[in-house]
């Protein structure tokens, strides 16, 4: 009797499962954490200096097999160059950790322990790179470097150039934008009506279309390649690190307090979003329309797949800072900052 009720019982369990439907419980995923964070390593380059602080990297060649990307760093540690600074700058490919010291030609103005800023390549010979207020280019691929006037008494921060090396933008402390239409001769903008804070970082995706962001949630947009610009209303008043376009209507711009804005009408409108961190974020960097990551302090890095409508948190592996993001591909993508490192994202 005790067998035939012990079957009957197991019979009716599994009636009951089939049912029902149940299935094994899922995995609980931490709230704004990433479920599928297997992707970031570190990459740790012994040639270059222990204390190394990485500011920037750019990438060419974007989605092909000849994709390349540089970082711009600087170290106490490296050995004195001719222009005799406390520091040593120095270009290093994330790929294989090879490194060139850079040689730059300046003036006594030179001597001073300012970091290096903002870093742009167009192809795989010219490139500029912002430092201690300064713009610098090459056109041997960084071996050397020349000091470019820009026409304004401000200092320079970000950079950026479109692929053929001749439109080219920059700005800087209190509101200054200068441009050029030759890759060489700076025209310096007066645009103290539209705001008088620091701008950090500028874009452009065309001949037409380009966005600066700033201090206080300054953001300024032109149609008309930089000849005029005005202002568009942010939403915050955070300090804003860095900005990306994917094409004319999706942009976003990130910040102190792990701000995050996005747009998807080219900055008429700005929304903010939810990060999923309270870390300040340096640099944000989409492949499309809705993947995309921002890195910030203490190793932060976030991740969305739907434009920003949910972002969520991976591992970095690192406490350190992390002040620039590049992606070749939506397979391949690098993140440096402080402490001698690179992050690569693989899949």
């Amino acid at each position: 009797m005790l067998t035939k009720f012990l079957r009957l019982g197991f019979a009716l369990m599994i009636f009951s499962v089939v049912l029902c439907g149940c299935k094994k419980p899922s995995p609980v995923v931490a709230a704004g954490v990433d479920k599928d964070d297997s992707g970031w390593s570190v990459q740790q380059f012994y040639a270059v200096p222990e204390g190394t602080e990485y500011t920037s990297i750019s990438c060419i060649n974007r989605n092909t097999d000849s994709a390349t990307c540089r970082a711009l760093g600087n170290s106490r540690n490296w050995t004195k160059t001719n222009y005799d600074s406390l520091y040593g700058y120095y270009l290093v490919n994330p790929e294989n950790g090879n490194s060139l010291q850079l040689s730059i030609r300046g003036d006594s103005w030179m001597r001073d322990n300012t970091p290096a800023g903002s870093l742009k390549w167009v192809n795989a010979t010219t490139g500029w790179f912002t430092r201690a207020g300064y713009l610098f280019k090459s056109v041997d691929g960084g071996r050397r470097w020349d000091w470019q006037p820009t026409g304004c008494t401000s200092s320079v921060s970000a950079v950026d150039f479109l692929s053929d090396g001749r439109m080219g933008w920059a700005v800087g402390n209190v509101g200054l934008l200068i441009r050029t239409i030759d890759g060489s001769k700076w025209v310096c903008q007066d645009i103290s009506n539209l705001t008088g804070h620091s701008l950090n970082a500028v874009v452009f995706l065309d001949t037409n279309f380009g966005w600066a962001v700033g201090e206080l949630g300054s953001i300024l947009h032109t149609e008309t390649g930089g000849v005029s610009w005005y202002p568009q209303y942010s939403n915050t008043a955070e300090d804003l690190r860095s900005v990306y376009f994917s094409d004319r209507r999706n942009g976003w711009a990130v910040g102190a307090h792990g701000t995050i804005l996005h747009s998807v009408n080219g900055g008429f409108d700005w929304a903010l979003q939810t990060s999923q961190t309270i870390q300040p974020l340096l640099s944000v960097s989409f492949t499309d329309s809705v993947e995309g990551w921002a890195v910030g302090a203490n190793g932060a890095i976030v991740h969305t797949k739907d434009g920003g409508a949910h972002w969520y948190r991976q591992s970095s592996g690192t406490h350190r800072n992390l002040r620039a993001v590049a992606f070749v591909s939506k397979r391949l993508g690098y993140a440096v900052g402080e402490g001698s490192n690179i992050l690569k994202f693989s899949r």
